[in-house]
């Protein structure tokens, strides 16, 4: 039921299963997209932004952001909520 609901409301993406570098610049370490389709069976590029990684997109969304870079993430028009949140009022409405 709450898979069926999650592919009715948004566009699913996987990241890579293992935590990497999300910048050149810092030794961060996070949940990151990959190049291509072929590079890891189950995960794909990002198709709506491009963004190389978690990381990237919170800082898309929120130049100031200062929290955790999680997942799962849910995109609604630009902004970002924990997926939680969706599931929660879902199943207190039904």
């Amino acid at each position: 039921m709450l898979r069926d609901f999650i592919s009715c409301v948004f566009n699913e993406q996987a990241v890579k299963p293992i935590f990497e570098r999300t910048k050149e610049s810092d030794e961060y370490k996070g949940w990151v997209f990959p190049d291509s389709e072929t590079e890891v069976p189950g995960a794909e590029p990002d198709r709506l932004n491009g963004a190389k990684s978690i990381r990237e997109l919170y800082e898309i969304a929120s130049a100031n952001y200062t929290g955790k870079y999680t997942v799962p993430v849910c995109r609604y028009t630009g902004f970002f909520c924990d997926l939680l949140c969706w599931v929660d009022a879902y199943f207190i409405a039904n």
